[in-house]
This record gives C-alpha cells, structure tokens and sequence, in this order.
C-alpha cells in the first residue's frame, strides 16, 4: 500500500506488491537499480489501467453491474482469477464493460 500498489478493482495488493518486489531484486541483482520505475511500470500498468476504468464503470453503475456480471455463475472463478494473476484486466475490461452496457440498454 506504501508503494501506491493497490489494485483500483479490488482494493488489494498482494499481487502487485509480490510483481513489484520480483522486479525490484531483479534490478538490484543486475546491478540497475535505476530501471526499477521503468520495469515496474512496463509490467503493472496496463492491467492496473484497465481495472480502473472497470471499476468506474462498475462502481457508477453497481446494481447493473451485480446483475450484468456478479451474479454471472463464472463471475467467482473469473476474480479469483484476477486476484492470482492467472488472468488480467485488460483480458477481461471490454467483455466487462460491454455487459454492463448492454445490460443497461435492454
């Protein structure tokens, strides 16, 4: 949390903070301490952006979204996903956010 790495979705960060020390003992091993910002962004940016902009549109829009997405019967293995790195948020970001959209229009 002190690093700024708490995930916009689901308000953890483990993950990241795991990512993040990987990254920072590589750079340290190689003696290139000065690429940790570089590396550490190439690596956590674009699955952090996207979870932002899912969970704008799934915290406006909550009941929609519960019933859109949430209550999908995939919904629970898809986060827990997420939450393990085994899938990331720009995978899933359009499908979601469609859902949710759709949803609202019918």
């Amino acid at each position: 949390d002190a690093a700024g790495l708490v995930g916009p979705f689901f308000g953890d960060g483990i993950l990241y903070a795991i990512r993040s020390g990987v990254i920072a003992a590589a750079c340290l091993a190689e003696g290139r301490a000065a690429d940790y910002t570089r590396r550490l962004h190439a690596a956590l940016a674009a699955n952090h952006d996207a979870a932002l902009r899912i969970a704008r549109v799934f915290y406006a829009w909550g009941p929609l979204a519960y019933r859109c997405a949430i209550r999908r019967p995939d919904a629970t293995r898809a986060a827990a996903r997420l939450l393990c790195g085994e899938a990331s948020f720009p995978d899933v970001a359009g499908r979601t956010v469609r859902r949710i959209i759709t949803g609202a229009a019918g």
